[in-house]
């Protein structure tokens, strides 16, 4: 398994926190993450863009824009961001959970106490 290979489920539906019971039915994407500090036109300044891509290199889920690291444990990640519709090009509030993982993470990846 590559390093940058991960399970990513999207915490947000329109900019609001999805509750727990929708988020464990919501599907996991996977792919390979890549963040990289870019040139945004929109914002007018460079900012930390993080991408979920397939190996052909397309884009899974909308980039997230102004990419901020908010947890690392273990073998998962979140981070936060802006997300940008492509039609209204309206940019509203998304999180990613991250997992590495050779199989699907089950439920919304709920962390349990050891």
């Amino acid at each position: 398994m590559q390093s940058n290979h991960f399970w990513c489920l999207l915490a947000r539906h329109a900019g609001a926190p999805m509750p727990r019971w929708q988020q464990s039915r919501a599907p996991w994407v996977q792919g390979l993450l890549s963040v990289r500090e870019q040139h945004e036109a929109a914002l007018g300044r460079s900012t930390i863009v993080a991408k979920m891509l397939a190996e052909d290199q397309s884009e899974l889920v909308p980039p997230l824009l102004d990419a901020r690291l908010l947890l690392v444990n273990h073998d998962r990640m979140v981070l936060t961001g802006l997300e940008r519709d492509v039609l209204t090009r309206r940019e509203v509030a998304q999180t990613w959970l991250l997992i590495r993982s050779a199989e699907e993470p089950g439920g919304a990846g709920i962390m349990h106490p050891d």
